[in-house]
């Protein structure tokens, strides 16, 4: 078998970045499925491989207040008992509600959920962004993702939430932790295996990074830009981020700590 293709992730700033899940490797179908089933199918197993989920860092209970079909679009959010949830003043952060004349439907509203993600390869691979199909919960909301495909050798966006509330008179409610959408990484071989790594954000990495930001706003064919981004990129964008590994302190008090939580636990029996 051939080398893994490494690719890189990344947050692209650090506020409040404690709350987003690593993106994981799919799990589908689940450890433990009853053997003879799907889970023995090869052809099943062959594809969830190649696949990685990203998750909500935050709870979303939206509901719509307000909506003329192609005109005007409101919302609040809805408490939920006994749970946390990200309210008005972080969804003015985290959420664009865009203009309806960009909506693709005038009855389905298209709004975006800011997500700090971004990957990098230093070979050519295209990410694929697509819906979390083996997770029952993406068809129980009243919403569609937007799903796109890139090169993420040339162009280090961002990745964000965009979807479609294709029935505004119910509520969307994401919980913390709930898949949000998969992402397949294709490299030029299609069987050769991934191996995805947090990076570092070196400054040549933040510096293409801010070349290719925003550049939506002023051009609508950002593919052929591609060129362009190429020329600029520097040589290498892949640095491996470092594990941290604590000092000899840093063992020592979590050693006494063990010690301490194990003398109480004799202490209660």
């Amino acid at each position: 078998m051939s080398d893994p293709c490494l690719v890189g992730w990344l947050f692209s700033e650090d506020r409040a970045s404690v709350l987003y899940y690593p993106p994981e490797r799919l799990d589908w179908p689940a450890q433990g499925a009853v053997r003879g089933g799907a889970a023995s199918c090869p052809a099943i197993g062959d594809l969830s491989r190649f696949y990685y989920m990203v998750r909500s860092p935050f709870t979303l209970s939206l509901r719509c207040t307000h909506l003329v079909p192609g005109r005007e679009f409101r919302y609040n959010v809805v408490p939920l008992e006994g749970e946390k949830i990200i309210g008005l003043n972080g969804l003015a952060r985290a959420l664009t509600v865009l203009p309806p004349e960009l909506w693709e439907n005038p009855d389905w509203p298209t709004l975006q959920l800011h997500l700090p993600y971004v990957f990098i390869s230093d070979e050519s691979v295209f990410l694929e962004q697509i819906p979390a199909f083996a997770c029952p919960l993406t068809a129980q909301r009243p919403l569609i993702l937007y799903a796109g495909r890139f090169p993420i050798d040339i162009w280090p966006r961002h990745l964000n939430f965009s979807f479609q509330w294709l029935d505004p008179t119910r509520d969307i409610l994401v919980r913390r932790g709930d898949p949000l959408f998969y992402l397949r990484f294709l490299p030029e071989a299609r069987d050769r295996p991934v191996r995805l790594v947090e990076t570092e954000r070196t400054r040549e990495l933040e510096s293409f990074i801010a070349a290719v930001r925003d550049v939506t706003e002023s051009a609508s064919q950002t593919y052929a830009l591609f060129p362009r981004a190429a020329e600029m990129r520097p040589p290498r964008l892949v640095v491996p981020k470092a594990s941290y590994r604590p000092g000899p302190e840093a063992r020592l008090r979590a050693a006494e700590h063990r010690k301490d939580a194990s003398s109480h636990a004799d202490s209660a029996d």
